[in-house]
């Protein structure tokens, strides 16, 4: 169901711009911004309802502040089916326009199977220890299909 329909520049936080690829939604995502993803449950759902429903691996990073609001919200990677490579510089890179200090990770599996590979366990700790030197802590990471969500920390696979 997500599909691009056209690029925009987007005047980000001090007056940075960067070329970004705009999404249609299922949910409005402005709704989002501002508010605490303390829960994985609200987490899950937003994830879920975003890229749930695709038939190729989306990665998506949601960027919070120390509260835990919502900051910003950016499109990291679209894959085949079965995969997408997500690049740590794209996750860092927004994450330091957006000045935040968590990152929040997800990713669907189109086949419905909701499984960390062990690709994905890997790519969780490859981040962590990345944000660990820049003083960003990455929370969590979940892989959602159109009806579910699992989160890895939840999952205890760290």
């Amino acid at each position: 169901m997500t599909s691009l329909t056209k690029k925009q520049d987007i005047k980000m936080f001090s007056s940075v711009k960067i070329q970004h690829e705009e999404f249609s939604y299922n949910i409005p995502f402005s709704n989002g911004i501002g508010q605490e993803l303390t829960s994985s449950e609200f987490t899950g759902e937003l994830l879920k309802n975003l890229i749930g429903n695709s038939a190729q691996e989306y990665v998506y990073a949601f960027y919070l502040d120390c509260h835990l609001k919502l900051i910003g919200i950016a499109p990291i990677a679209l894959g085949s089916s079965t995969e997408a490579l997500v690049s740590n510089k794209a996750i860092f890179q927004h994450a330091l326009i957006y000045n935040a200090d968590n990152i929040i990770l997800g990713h669907n599996h189109p086949t419905g199977k909701l499984v960390f590979s062990n690709n994905d366990i890997q790519t969780f700790h490859r981040l962590e220890n990345a944000g660990s030197f820049l003083g960003i802590r990455v929370l969590d990471f979940f892989v959602v299909s159109d009806t579910s969500y699992r989160s890895i920390r939840e999952d205890q696979q760290i």
